[in-house]
C-alpha cells in the first residue's frame, strides 16, 4: 500500500511540474518580441487617425518594412501611443568600409572605399536605451576612394554603455550606414 501511495505521489508531482513548465512556456511565447534596435533609424509614436501609408511616406520606407521591423500582422491596426520602429533605408553600396573603435571617452571611425565624396553626420546611441536616445556627435567628410579617420567625443551619458550603435548619415542623399560597437572600458 505504501508503494502505491509513493507512486501516486510521484505521478502528481510529475504532472504538476509538466503543467508549470507548459504554463511558463505559454507565458513566454505571449510576451511581446523586442524589435532589433540596430535596425531603427527613429521611433514613431502613433497618433489618433494615423494611416499606415502616411507614416511610411513620411520616412521614405515601405509600410511592409515597418510592419516587418515591428512584427506586425495584417490587418496592421495601429493604436494611439503605439511605438513603431522605423527601419533604416539602406541604399549605400556594400563596398563601403567602416571600422569603429570605442573607449571610455572617444569613438574612432575609419571610413574607406566610398565611391562618392560626401559629408556624413555621425550619431550614436546605447542600443538598450530605447526610442529617442540618439546623440549627434559630429560630422566627417569622406573622400571618394580614400581612407579617412576621425575621432569624436563620446557623450558622458554613453560612457557606461556596453554596446552602442554608431551611424553615418549622408547629408545629401540621406543614405545611412550603421554598425554596432562593443564599448571597450579602459
Amino acid at each position: 500500500m505504501n508503494q502505491n501511495r509513493r507512486y501516486a505521489s510521484i505521478q502528481r508531482i510529475v504532472r504538476l511540474s509538466l503543467s508549470v513548465i507548459m504554463v511558463l512556456g505559454i507565458l513566454v511565447a505571449a510576451l511581446p518580441q523586442s524589435v532589433q534596435a540596430a535596425s531603427c533609424q527613429v521611433y514613431y509614436t502613433g497618433k489618433k487617425g494615423d494611416k499606415t501609408g502616411t507614416i511610411a511616406r513620411q520616412y521614405g520606407v515601405k509600410w511592409i518594412e515597418i510592419a516587418a521591423a515591428n512584427n506586425l500582422e495584417k490587418p496592421y491596426t495601429l493604436t494611439e501611443g503605439q511605438v513603431l520602429c522605423i527601419p533604416f533605408k539602406y541604399s549605400v553600396s556594400l563596398k563601403n568600409n567602416i571600422v569603429i573603435k570605442s573607449n571610455n571617452d572617444l569613438i574612432k571611425i575609419t571610413a574607406s572605399d566610398f565611391s562618392n565624396t560626401g559629408n556624413y553626420y555621425v550619431k550614436v546611441r546605447d542600443i538598450t536605451a530605447g526610442p529617442g536616445a540618439w546623440y549627434k556627435i559630429g560630422k566627417m567628410k569622406v573622400p571618394a576612394n580614400k581612407e579617412v579617420t576621425a575621432n569624436f567625443q563620446l557623450p558622458s551619458a554613453l560612457r557606461s554603455a556596453i554596446v552602442m550603435q554608431v551611424c553615418l548619415k549622408n547629408g545629401t542623399s540621406d543614405d545611412v550606414i550603421c554598425k554596432n560597437v562593443r564599448h571597450i572600458f579602459n
